[in-house]
């Protein structure tokens, strides 16, 4: 079931002109401080827990569970106890 929403998904990215499509893991311990990204992203988590902290919110998304934010946006990382992979994709050159 989860190979058809990555099919699904991957179909959605190319369609709304995300250039990159990759699939990331993160081991478990995995923190990144507060940056940000020169693209878009949009992400699908497919194992795991991964923890998202923006606009002074911090959010933790399951497997299954998507979110985007565009680029530029201040944002920190993490994940559970077990790690995540997320399948996600890279829009350049929206950002004015």
């Amino acid at each position: 079931m989860l190979e058809q929403t990555i099919d699904a998904f991957d179909q959605e990215l190319t369609r709304a002109g995300f250039q990159e499509i990759l699939t990331k893991h993160f081991a478990h311990g995995y923190r990144a401080e507060p940056h940000t990204h020169s693209f878009d992203v949009s992400v699908l988590v497919t194992t795991g827990r991964f923890v998202l902290t923006r606009d002074g919110e911090t959010r933790a998304y399951e497997t299954g569970q998507r979110f985007e934010f565009p680029a530029g946006q201040l944002h920190a990382e993490g994940v559970g106890p077990d790690g995540a992979t997320l399948r996600l994709g890279r829009r350049h050159g929206t950002n004015p």
